[in-house]
């Protein structure tokens, strides 16, 4: 049996006198387990501590094509949590912003609410060099 433990990719940082967590999460792996969570208290606890984090970094967000309407709702209640209590997302993607929306199927609404969110304050592009 092994006996290694995965790599936890938090620290906690003292703000408002109480300690928040930084959490960086790969966001596909995180909608697929959330989805599969079926008890709805673990699901509330496990998003709670997602939204309340002084720091999230959602990886590799968007980098495939999200048809499940669960995966969206779930997408949507993070930002949509962490715009209002005002706490810092940064969002890494290999895309471009304005290709976000396109991979979010079956519900414009949806896509461009949760585009809203993501690019509400600041968005750094970062370009590669091309060497020639």
């Amino acid at each position: 049996m092994c006996k290694h433990r995965r790599k936890r990719h938090t620290n906690k940082q003292k703000i408002d006198g109480r300690y928040r967590q930084n959490i960086l999460i790969q966001h596909h792996a995180y909608c697929r387990r959330t989805q599969q969570q079926q008890d709805y208290s673990k699901y509330q606890k496990r998003l709670k501590r997602i939204c309340g984090a002084a720091l999230l970094i959602l990886d590799d967000f968007l980098l495939h094509t999200i048809t499940d309407e669960r995966e969206v709702k779930i997408l949507f209640e993070i930002l949509e949590k962490r715009c209002e209590i005002n706490l810092s997302t940064i969002i890494c993607s290999q895309r471009e912003p304005a290709s976000w929306s396109s991979m979010i199927l079956n519900d414009e609404v949806s896509a461009n609410a949760i585009l809203k969110r993501a690019t509400k304050h600041y968005t750094v592009v970062i370009k590669p060099k091309m060497t020639t």
